[in-house]
């Protein structure tokens, strides 16, 4: 059971709370991006339209699954703080 409950919440499958961030500089930003990626592929040719297609495919599964990872670390550590918290302290 390799942290499947948190990959389960973290891809929208178990959902807490609806969250999303569509700020109008995030979707700028986003039109910024689309528009240079069509910059390139109108200047390159069809294999390296190839090469940059996979570069952008590869580089979103990198970046979703530095992210989750993140997200899970989070939970984990946030459940670490709580235990703590929440555990006698001979101390006090």
């Amino acid at each position: 059971m390799n942290n499947e409950f948190l990959k389960q919440l973290y891809w929208g499958k178990v959902i807490p709370w609806e969250l999303r961030q569509t700020t109008p500089e995030l979707i700028e930003l986003n039109g910024k991006i689309d528009a240079d990626i069509n910059d390139l592929k109108a200047r390159l040719s069809d294999a390296d339209k190839k090469v940059l297609e996979r570069l952008i495919s590869n580089f979103s599964t990198l970046e979703s699954e530095q992210i989750c990872r993140g997200y899970i670390n989070g939970f984990k550590h946030g459940s670490l703080m709580m235990l703590e918290i929440l555990s006698p302290d001979k101390s006090l």
